[in-house]
């Protein structure tokens, strides 16, 4: 994986790789008093991509910028695990959604639908174990374009009707994305992490 994102120190100013983009960090104390003002910029659509806990912490996005209200603002090991958690909540909504649409196509070849999960992996965007019907999906899609994520959904759904990359596999998968190549271009990083 990039590695680029471990060693920011998620400060004021930074840049944040976010669906195929960046986002500007804005790191503000958390306050408890502020929960009612975002609950109603959330319902207004100002903020997206909310997430937030009971001590007043929060994550989301607004005016092109990702907000992390943290109760330590000096301290980077717990701003990266605010930040990390974000990611894994958020990245699993997206391919969540992401996995509804494309969906239909694998039910109607008889295919059940899987246990998702999401976690952040080191060499692999997604993996796929057929006989327990389980995909999982890494938390740093997130920072990748969404034409990629799809991609990646769609390439572990097949692995449910084809369990190996042979060339059945990739046919299958160009039925569904014809633009598949050009889709798994915007998830080359230095790490050279593939599709499970």
């Amino acid at each position: 994986m990039d590695e680029y994102q471990e060693k920011k120190q998620l400060a004021t100013g930074e840049r944040l790789a976010y669906l195929g983009g960046q986002l500007r960090l804005q790191v503000e104390q958390a306050d408890r008093r502020l929960v009612p003002e975002w609950i109603a910029q959330v319902q207004q659509g100002v903020i997206t991509c909310f997430s937030r806990n009971n001590r007043g912490e929060a994550v989301f996005c607004r005016d092109g910028c990702l907000y992390l209200y943290a109760a330590d603002c000096a301290d980077t090991v717990y701003k990266r695990q605010l930040y990390d958690t974000w990611q894994k909540i958020q990245a699993g909504i997206l391919c969540r959604r992401i996995s509804q649409v494309y969906y239909p196509v694998f039910e109607r070849l008889g295919v059940a639908y899987p246990n998702i999960c999401v976690r952040k992996m080191r060499s692999r965007w997604g993996s796929c174990i057929p006989g327990k019907w389980k995909v999982t999906f890494n938390s740093l899609l997130l920072e990748k374009p969404l034409e990629s994520v799809e991609y990646v959904v769609v390439h572990e759904f097949s692995h449910l009707i084809h369990p190996d990359h042979s060339k059945a596999f990739y046919e299958f998968v160009e039925q569904i994305l014809p633009d598949w190549k050009d889709r798994k271009e915007g998830l080359r990083d230095s790490g050279g992490a593939n599709p499970g």
